[in-house]
């Protein structure tokens, strides 16, 4: 719905990918965050923007509540925090 939350979790689309093939997240409805991987690197933040609410830096995470459980997500799993 327009109010659900949608994480992609890095490789948005893969690297050699034309800049047209963004268009394809606007299938998802709803507030879109980006948390880049490796392959999103080939983007900038500003082919990104128009298709992310937010956008987090590769090689970084994002803290978000889970139902009340504090979640950690990150597109690379060594980045992972033990809490």
């Amino acid at each position: 719905s327009p109010d659900d939350h949608v994480i992609v979790v890095g490789d948005a689309v893969f690297r050699d990918a034309d800049p047209k093939t963004l268009s394809a997240i606007e299938l998802f409805t709803g507030k879109k965050t980006l948390v880049r991987g490796n392959h999103d690197e080939a983007f900038t933040d500003e082919q990104l923007k128009p298709y992310f609410e937010r956008i987090v830096p590769h090689g970084q995470g994002l803290e978000i509540d889970c139902g009340g459980v504090p979640c950690y997500v990150t597109h690379y799993p060594i980045l992972g925090r033990k809490d």
